[in-house]
C-alpha cells in the first residue's frame, strides 16, 4: 500500500493504493544425521540452512519510499524502498572522516569531494556523490541489505541412559544493521558513549582522528556508514538437560519422574558494538528489519521443571 496523490477537489490530497510489488525467493535445507545409535547411547544432529532474497519490483511513480528517516529538522532516508533494490535496504551518506584544517576546506571548494553541515576542524564530512557542493538526498547511497545471506541453526541431542542433553546454536551470516543510538552519541558531550569515542578528534591530543570531536553532535547526527555494522552472529540459544527416573519396578503409582533444566540465550558471539544485532525496535512497519534504537538486550533465562507420569 503506497500513497498516491489525488485531485484536491475530491476533498483529499492523497489516498492509499495497492501499487507496490515485491518478490520473495529463497531456499531452505534441513539435514538430519543419526551419528550414533546404541541401546544406551545415541547422538543425533540437525542442521538447517536458509537463504532468502526480497526485492522491490515496483513502487509506482515514486522514485523512493521512505520506511525510516533520521532524526532532526532535516531528516534523511535510512531505510527505504527503491525499485530494483532489496526490500530491507539501508541508505545513508558515505562517511569521509573529519576536517583537519582550513587548507583542506579551501581545497574542497575546488574539488567538491566532500560536503558537511558546517565546516570546522574536527567536524564530520561526507562524500559529495554528485559533486555539486550541496548536501542533499542525492548524496545518499545504497549501504547494504539488512537481511542475512545465510541463517539457520544447529541442534545436537544426546541420550545417555535416562539422561537427555540438547544443545542448540542459532546463526546468521551477513546483513547490515543501523545502530541508531550512535546518531545521538556521535559528537555529543551530554550522553553516554562507546569506548571508541574516547579517540575523537582533538586539536592537541588527537588532531588526526576521523571520529568527530565532542560537541559536533548537530553535524554528526546524520545517517552514514559510520553507524552501519555487520549483523552476523552465533548464539548459544538453548541447552536442555533432563533425567528420567524409571519407577515402574518400585511403585505402582508412578511410571517415571523427569527432572529438567533449560537455559535460554546463554551466549552471543558477534562483532556488533550494540547489545544484540538480532533486534528490531521499530514496530511501525511489518517489513522493516534490524533497526536498533537501543533495544534492551534479550534476557538470559533458566527454567526448572518436574514431570510426573502415572
Amino acid at each position: 500500500l503506497l500513497t498516491v496523490q489525488t485531485a484536491s477537489a475530491t476533498g483529499y490530497t492523497s489516498r492509499y493504493a495497492n501499487i507496490g510489488k515485491t518478490s520473495n525467493k529463497g531456499v531452505e535445507l534441513s539435514i538430519e544425521s543419526r551419528n550414533i545409535v546404541r541401546p544406551k547411547f545415541s547422538w543425533t544432529t540437525n542442521l538447517t540452512i536458509a537463504h532468502n532474497k526480497q526485492n522491490v519490483d515496483d513502487i509506482g511513480s515514486e522514485d523512493f519510499v521512505t520506511a525510516l528517516s533520521s532524526p532532526g529538522n532535516n531528516p534523511y532516508m535510512m531505510y527505504g524502498y527503491v525499485k530494483g533494490y532489496p526490500l530491507n535496504s539501508l541508505w545513508g551518506f558515505k562517511y569521509g572522516g573529519t576536517w583537519k584544517n582550513a587548507e583542506e576546506r579551501a581545497e574542497n571548494k575546488i574539488t567538491k569531494t566532500y560536503v558537511s553541515p558546517s565546516n570546522s576542524d574536527g567536524g564530520p564530512r561526507y562524500y559529495d556523490i554528485n559533486h555539486d557542493g550541496v548536501m542533499s538526498k542525492e548524496d545518499l547511497i545504497y549501504q547494504g541489505n539488512a537481511d542475512p545471506y545465510l541463517y539457520g541453526g544447529l541442534q545436537n541431542t544426546f541420550y545417555i541412559h535416562g539422561l537427555k542433553v540438547g544443545v542448540y546454536f542459532a546463526y546468521s551470516l551477513g546483513g547490515k544493521i543501523y545502530n541508531y543510538s550512535e546518531i545521538y552519541m556521535a559528537g555529543s558531550q551530554f550522553s553516554n558513549q562507546y569506548r571508541y569515542m574516547l579517540d575523537a578528534w582533538h586539536p592537541v591530543r588527537n588532531p588526526d582522528s576521523n571520529i568527530p570531536r565532542a560537541g559536533a553532535k548537530s553535524d554528526a547526527a546524520l545517517p552514514s556508514d559510520f553507524m552501519i555494522h555487520d549483523a552476523s552472529y552465533l548464539r548459544l540459544k538453548n541447552i536442555t538437560l533432563s533425567y528420567t527416573f524409571d519407577l515402574r519396578k518400585k511403585t505402582r503409582l508412578l511410571r517415571d519422574i523427569t527432572l529438567a533444566v533449560t537455559g535460554e540465550n546463554l551466549w552471543l558471539w558477534t562483532n556488533y558494538n550494540g547489545f544484540d544485532p538480532d533486534v528490531s525496535s521499530e514496530g511501525t512497519s511489518s517489513t522493516l528489519r534490524r533497526v536498533d534504537m537501543g533495544a534492551y538486550p534479550r534476557s538470559r533465562m533458566f527454567v526448572f521443571s518436574i514431570q510426573l507420569r502415572y
